[in-house]
């Protein structure tokens, strides 16, 4: 009959049990960006997910934001894009209470079409992964960012709580329709400085209301100086 084992070493086997289970593989606790790729169709594009230092320890879900970045970002390496813009404040502010969607345009092309798709389908794709809040994403961007944000705003304009367009434009009369079908508040840059979507849920602010006046937007693209008006933006249907 086999000798039973001695009770020291029964004693170290469980340690060490406990200590293998602690040491499985977690998320970092950092603030970090993590690649991801979407097929739109037919295309595989790459874009990033930046994911806060908070996401841990979130009460409830997080808020999200889509970045779209300008001319200067285009590529097909997946990584550019963080590299100006919002990329470079989250390396810096890891605290940030959001996660964050990056996706990338291809060389010569712009924020439209399939582009937008690959934007929204890679927003999607991160609202299902990691459990974001359906009822608070923010669209941004900044130069052709800007105007994509437009783009993509008035073509979806119940989606989004804020629009935070950095440089960037639209153009009447169809946009003057679709404003008023939105829901969402308009953001100037510098409130957008000062205020971040708030992590955890309740008790969350709403967006600040803002008054664009009447006046020309420039674009580093030739032609496209467009004029732009914007009104007070309301809550939803107003």
């Amino acid at each position: 009959m086999p000798s039973r084992l001695p009770r020291w070493l029964l004693s170290c086997l469980l340690l060490m049990l406990i200590a293998g289970c602690s040491s499985a593989p977690r998320a970092p606790s950092h603030g970090h960006f993590e690649a991801r790729a979407v097929k739109v169709d037919g295309r595989t594009a790459h874009y990033q997910v930046f994911i806060p230092a908070t996401a841990t320890a979130a009460a409830g879900p997080l808020p999200v934001v889509l970045f779209l970045h300008g001319s200067g970002e285009r590529g097909r390496d997946g990584v550019k894009q963080t590299h100006a813009g919002l990329g470079p404040y989250l390396r810096a502010n890891p605290q940030f209470p959001a996660l964050v969607v990056l996706p990338q345009v291809p060389n010569d092309e712009e924020w439209s079409g399939a582009n937008n798709r690959v934007a929204l389908a890679a927003l999607d794709a991160t609202l299902a992964e990691f459990g974001a809040d359906p009822a608070r994403q923010y669209l941004t961007g900044m130069s052709m960012g800007g105007y994509g944000t437009w783009n993509i705003a008035l073509a979806h304009p119940q989606r989004f709580a804020a629009l935070v367009p950095v440089c960037g434009a639209l153009r009447s009369p169809r946009a003057s329709a679709a404003l008023r079908r939105a829901r969402a508040g308009l953001w100037r840059p510098a409130l957008a400085a000062r205020r971040t979507p708030r992590a955890g849920g309740g008790g969350g602010s709403q967006p600040r209301r803002s008054v664009c006046r009447r006046g020309r937007t420039a674009h580093p693209h030739p032609g496209m100086d467009v004029p732009w008006r914007a009104g007070r933006r309301g809550a939803a249907g107003g």
